[in-house]
């Protein structure tokens, strides 16, 4: 059987500013971010840029869980300068592709940054 260790230390993907949680090895690392782990060593590079583009929004995120609505205000001012409206609170669709016209809560928001971030590795 195949095992994974967890921990929370730094993707070991250099400039990869996720941290690094799954490893091939049980005891030690290194240690790679849900993005890395797994991949082509080729594709590092693009990956680190994927997720570099998304940084200000899963930053954002970050701040965002008191949930309140300046910093959820805040969160959506950004998915909009980016031009990633689908992105923004009130026009999020959930998977049945229903758009969702309410303040969702920061941990959908980010699931769906997320799931972003590794539909467009999958597609570069």
């Amino acid at each position: 059987m195949n095992t994974v260790e967890v921990n929370q230390q730094g993707c070991n993907v250099f400039g990869c500013p996720l941290m690094g949680s799954l490893s091939p090895w049980v005891g030690s690392g290194p240690y790679y971010c849900r993005h890395h782990y797994g991949r082509d060593a080729s594709k590092n590079q693009i990956i680190v840029d994927k997720i570099k583009h998304f940084g200000d929004l899963l930053a954002h995120l970050e701040l965002t869980k008191s949930c309140t609505q300046e910093s959820m205000a805040a969160y959506d001012r950004v998915a909009r300068a980016m031009n990633r409206s689908d992105l923004a609170p009130g026009t999020v669709t959930n998977r049945g592709g229903k758009q969702i016209n309410e303040w969702v809560q920061p941990s959908y928001l980010y699931w769906r940054v997320q799931s972003e971030i590794a539909k467009e590795i999958r597609e570069a």
